[in-house]
């Protein structure tokens, strides 16, 4: 169930465990920097060849990922009509389904 959004609380970077939980935490997100990711469609990871470089605004030179474009034909198999997944009058997180 979601909750309100809540600011988390300030963190003390004075405190040593503090700066070390977050350097660890910079290299962890630095290692996965320049990563490919597929184009995911209904659940199914798609290659298209065509992809586009995420860059770092204040790091020119860094691909923060590579991601795969989607084509026409992909948007369109992605926007055909579809079975109705639930029924009618059916409620979602307490608030009615779109007619």
């Amino acid at each position: 169930m979601p909750t309100e959004f809540r600011n988390e609380p300030f963190t003390d970077f004075t405190k040593e465990e503090n700066a070390q939980a977050m350097r660890a935490a910079l290299e962890k997100v630095k290692g996965e920097l320049g990563r490919e990711y597929p184009l995911v469609i209904g659940g199914e990871r798609i290659n298209t060849g065509d992809t586009l470089d995420s860059i770092n605004p204040a790091n020119r030179a860094q691909v923060v990922g590579t991601f795969h474009k989607a084509t026409k034909d992909l948007l369109a198999r992605q926007l055909r009509p579809r079975p109705r997944r639930s029924k009618p009058g059916a409620t979602f997180l307490g608030k009615s389904a779109p007619s």
